[in-house]
């Protein structure tokens, strides 16, 4: 009797990961608004980044899917955070070609 045994992991789908959750630091300034910037949010969009030794990106993927370390770049630009006041998330600077300011409101939106 032969028995065929796989060396590659068993691959988990979004649907069947544990929600993640926000995890935010407070910034308060001297006047205006105070903010929540959302500390997880590439992962919470299902970015994934390796860096070299330097901080320069050594290699990304999204949602598995490998993209160029300009792209990751793009993407890391947000910044992203949550009006204490207005209870909105409000992103700002990202200019990614694969991830748009929506699709990082979205995703923090489900997590919250």
């Amino acid at each position: 009797m032969s028995q065929t045994v796989s060396a590659l992991p068993e691959l988990v789908t979004p649907g069947d990961m544990t929600k993640t959750s926000v995890e935010t630091k407070e910034w308060k300034p001297n006047k205006g608004q105070a903010r929540l910037y959302v500390q997880n949010w590439p992962e919470l969009v299902g970015l994934t980044v390796a860096y070299y030794k330097t901080g320069n990106v050594c290699h990304a993927t999204l949602n598995g899917q490998s993209v160029s370390n300009a792209e990751a770049g793009r993407i890391l630009a947000a910044k992203v955070w949550i009006g204490v006041e207005d209870d909105e998330v409000h992103v700002e600077g990202c200019c990614g070609r694969k991830v748009t300011g929506q699709d990082i409101r979205k995703a923090v939106e489900a997590a919250r």
